[in-house]
Order: structure tokens, then sequence, then C-alpha cells
């Protein structure tokens, strides 16, 4: 983009989200609101470096990445206190990032039939991500945050105006995204957990390639194939202990 949003637009978001609340019946804006109405507001006051006509795929992009800034911010702890909609939350001590990051989530079905809804093209497949959120639930998607990422890289795959192009870097993007939050600040490179992420996104785009039309099919096939190169790479590249050469043995050269 050129620019935008500036400040200005703050003002006719929140008339959005205060026309949005007096519409439900709420008496203040909730984060709720203002995340209902972001992508309707914020996305008028971007100026664009491309033709939405010839590329609608980069309207599409925008959009979304509008949504997962003001989700993020939404969803931080301690935001709706700071708005002062929740008194206790106000008084009581704000966690540390890193320690929210990892707060056990054990996310219930409603609640994640909840965040898959924010997703458009992940929504429909949302019997199938019930299926497979228990099996790692303890291990890769330990909170809503990392549940997030993974529905999101879902969502962005399966994006009817996504280019196979486009599939690729969403899928790659998504596949390490994930690795970072599980693994924030490491410089390392996990092996272990390359191949684990690797299994997660694998057996997801075979669930939903099986549940698809043939469009979806063909899009969860390339994200297939996109993750199978990547822990491919990983496992041959140097960063992998099994690739390292033997310590030279005393005497030899």
């Amino acid at each position: 983009m050129d620019f935008g949003p500036d400040a200005r637009a703050v003002t006719d978001w929140i008339g959005c989200a205060m026309a949005r609340a007096a519409t439900q019946g709420a008496t203040s804006v909730a984060p709720t609101h203002l995340e209902e109405t972001a992508v309707h507001v914020l996305s008028h006051k971007v100026r664009e470096k491309f033709n939405e006509g010839a590329n609608p795929n980069l309207g599409i992009r925008r959009d979304r990445l509008i949504l997962n800034i003001v989700q993020r911010i939404m969803r931080t702890p301690g935001f709706a206190a700071n708005l002062g909609h929740d008194a206790r939350a106000k008084s009581a001590p704000t966690a540390s990032p890193a320690a929210h990051a990892f707060a056990p989530a054990q996310l219930a079905e409603p609640q994640l039939a909840e965040i898959v809804a924010d997703y458009v093209h992940a929504r429909v497949f949302l019997a199938t991500l019930v299926r497979g959120y228990p099996h790692y639930r303890n291990t890769l998607l330990p909170t809503a945050e990392h549940v997030r990422i993974w529905v999101n890289t879902v969502d962005g795959v399966l994006q009817p105006y996504a280019t196979p192009g486009d599939v690729q870097q969403i899928a790659m993007h998504g596949f390490w995204a994930l690795i970072r939050a599980l693994r924030p600040g490491q410089t390392l490179v996990d092996v272990h957990l390359v191949k684990q992420v690797g299994e997660l996104y694998e057996r997801t785009y075979q669930a939903i390639g099986s549940a698809a039309n043939p469009a979806g099919q063909e899009r969860a096939q390339v994200g297939r194939q996109v993750v199978e190169e990547a822990v491919a790479s990983v496992l041959r590249s140097p960063a992998n202990p099994k690739n390292a050469p033997n310590a030279a043995r005393p005497g030899s050269w």
C-alpha cells in the first residue's frame, strides 16, 4: 500500500463499532464490536499500489492482514480491562506475553468453532478441523493463538482466488509461523518439531482434500506438497544434527 489507515480512520471505526453495539442492544463498545467492523472500515482507508479488479487476491490478503492485526491486539490479555469492561481484570496483575502464550488452552468444541467461524473458507471444514484438533491440543496447538495460526493457514490455502504461487507462499508462511510461535526466540532449528508440525499440516490438508470440491482438493494438495518439501529440506540441511560431519578421532585429519 502507499499509505493508511491513518489516525483519522479511528473515529470512523469507533463510530461504526458503536452502531454495531447499539443494534445488538449493548450499552458499551466491546472488543468484539471493533473486530466485527475493522475490515469494513479500515480496508477502505488504505490506498493500495495494486488494482483490485486485476488482482482480487491482493484485496483478500489486505483484508486478512487487517483482521489478523486487529484480532491480535484485541485479544491481548488485559486489553478489555484497559477499556474498562472488566474491573476485576483491571486490578489483577497482567500475565507476561510469554506466560500467556503457553498457558494451557484445552479449547472445548464451541470455543474452537468460534475461532474457526472467523475464517470464511476454513469454517466450511469445521467438522474436519474439530476431529483433528484433539490429537494436537496438548503439543502443537496448546493455546487459542496457535489454533488461529493453524486455521488461518488453512483458510489462506483454500482462498478461491489464490494462485498456486499464493498457496505455496501462504502454506510455507503458516508452517514456519507455527514453529516460531511454539519456540519463540529460538534461533536453532528443532528438527523434531519441524517434523511434528509438518505432520500436523500434512494430515490437515489430506483430511480437507478428502472433503473438498476439486478446486479445494487441488489447493490442499499444493499445500501438502509445500510442507513435505519444507520438512525434507530441513532433514537434508546442515541444521539437522544427523547431517553434521563426525568429529575427528584423535590423531586423524
